[in-house]
């Protein structure tokens, strides 16, 4: 199957415009919107400059739930890269992502 692409993808994903700030190694790559997020990862979109597939990458957000603001850190592996952005697959522990993503995916859904 010489030029299709193939999905490697295995966990959920929910569509989603939800602002970030990406960092490779403390240096600010600059603001984005990730696209798609789940459990397994996310799509970061126009973020393409300076980034390698196998990067370690660090993704900061915040979320408004009821009555205070969250501010989360979490770190991925560049997993693709594409003109429109890049894809993520997150690094830290289960209940890390879990607990995180909690938080962010009822307000993408």
């Amino acid at each position: 199957m010489r030029g299709v692409a193939v999905e490697h993808r295995s966990s959920f994903r929910v569509k989603t415009l939800h602002g970030v700030h990406a960092k490779k190694r403390n240096a600010f790559l600059g603001s984005f919107y990730a696209t798609d997020i789940g459990y397994g990862g996310a799509f970061i979109s126009g973020c393409d400059t300076g980034i390698s597939k196998g990067d370690i990458v660090t993704i900061v957000g915040r979320v408004s739930c009821e009555c205070e603001e969250k501010h989360y850190q979490m770190s991925a592996m560049v997993v693709h890269i594409r003109a429109d952005g890049i894809g993520l697959m997150w690094i830290e522990s289960d209940s890390e992502i879990q607990s995180t993503l909690i938080d962010i995916l009822p307000m993408a859904a």
